[in-house]
């Protein structure tokens, strides 16, 4: 093969690899815009216990594997219009410890909506793409994809969230109330009501 001929090739596969590039871009899932003020000053938000709880082996003294959980939300992670949701638990049950990461990757629809006491508030709508489940179960470790049927399930999908931006009076921090709407699609305390402060990876 001449040089000419190894040069006609290499462009060749430049050109497929741009193009397969292109094409991946332009399939790669996107939701609506996301409001700015739910990404300033920062585009990661977490929820959950402000530190693991740690309990003390009462025979030998020492600090046992601590139980607890939290939530961390990463708006625009894979583009526009898109979300990272990544939710850790781990429980210590007599010297037995399991821990779980699952991890979920979605578009989002943005929307509003105003309550019977006419509290008006954006809304966020999850639509998973795809999602895994990392478990660390007394040592031994395992990692898996959610099942594409599980993740269109209720349990991860079409879950919709009103959006309040607020500074929280006792610290005065920036915080993000994600209220579950359900089936109630009200804007208020007696629905299911997770409070993210701003988080740096």
């Amino acid at each position: 093969m001449t040089n000419f001929q190894l040069c006609r090739c290499a462009i060749h596969v430049l050109a497929l690899s741009l193009w397969a590039h292109a094409a991946a871009a332009q399939t790669a899932p996107r939701g609506d815009q996301i409001p700015a003020e739910f990404m300033t000053p920062s585009k990661s938000w977490r929820t959950g216990s402000a530190g693991l709880t740690v309990h003390l082996d009462k025979w030998t003294g020492r600090a046992q594997a601590p139980s607890g959980a939290a939530q961390v939300i990463h708006f625009e992670k894979n583009g526009p219009g898109t979300l990272r949701q990544e939710t850790f638990l781990q429980a210590n049950a007599y010297g037995v410890v399991k821990s779980t990461l699952t991890t979920i990757d979605a578009t989002v629809t943005v929307g509003t909506v105003t309550d019977d006491e006419g509290v008006t508030a954006s809304t966020l709508t999850i639509h998973p793409v795809r999602g895994d489940y990392k478990i660390v179960d007394n040592g031994k470790r395992s990692e898996r994809p959610i099942p594409q049927d599980e993740l269109m399930s209720s349990k991860f999908s079409g879950k919709t969230y009103a959006v309040l931006r607020r500074t929280d009076p006792g610290s005065g921090r920036e915080v993000l109330m994600m209220i579950d709407l359900g089936a109630n699609k009200r804007v208020d305390d007696t629905d299911t009501v997770f409070t993210y402060s701003v988080y740096v990876p």
